[in-house]
């Protein structure tokens, strides 16, 4: 079951673009567009992952929905920790703490694997003076 609850906003069901940033060491971040259907300024968010193990990029499963949580039950995590006991015996529960993320927009989806998250707006609403 996904969770749309775990942000106070969110992705704007027109926007065709979620910038991703992944990275070995150091933040790993996605952002994108807010839903504002009472204003033409939309702000942008950027939500940065603690301890980002994993990203990947399928908008077909979420084809036809926009929106942003958690997914609870998460199959990539059940084999993610799998592979952890059975590849690292002495290290069973490297990953007992991570998190299942989804973001879609209207044409792209993103997943993460991590174990938190922060989040804050990254520039003036679209249509401000600059």
């Amino acid at each position: 079951m996904d969770d749309e609850g775990v942000f106070p906003f969110e992705i704007s069901a027109a926007t065709s673009f979620l910038e991703l940033h992944h990275g070995e060491v150091g933040d790993s971040w996605v952002e994108f567009d807010l839903f504002d259907v009472a204003s033409a300024h939309v702000p942008r968010v950027r939500v940065t992952f603690r301890r980002c193990v994993a990203v990947r990029s399928d908008w077909t499963a979420y084809e036809g929905r926009s929106g942003c949580g958690l997914v609870h039950d998460s199959a990539w995590i059940r084999d993610l920790n799998a592979w952890q006991r059975r590849n690292y015996p002495d290290y069973p529960d490297n990953f007992v703490n991570m998190q299942h993320y989804f973001f879609a927009g209207h044409d792209e989806a993103v997943e993460v694997l991590a174990e938190g998250h922060v989040w804050h707006y990254v520039r003036e609403p679209r249509g401000s003076a600059g």
